[in-house]
């Protein structure tokens, strides 16, 4: 495991974008992309990945999603 998240970061009420933020910094570097899957997501196929970074290339989008999010965070 390459680090561990503090402690406010691993509650119910953290924001995932606070996480990947974490996260990204705790690795360093620089990404060309980054790719959040949700553990809800279990159906997920690495062919579904493959073409969300596709369409974002293609398009110059930021994000891409499979569905509309109830909540932004």
């Amino acid at each position: 495991m390459p680090f561990l998240r503090p402690a406010e970061l691993a509650t119910d009420e953290a924001r995932t974008l606070d996480v990947v933020r974490h996260a990204l910094g705790a690795l360093g570097g620089e990404f060309d992309a980054v790719v959040l899957m949700q553990p809800t997501s279990p159906l997920t196929e690495s062919e579904d990945v493959l073409g969300a970074l596709i369409s974002s290339a293609r398009s110059g989008a930021p994000v891409v999603s499979v569905c509309r999010a109830e909540q932004s965070s």
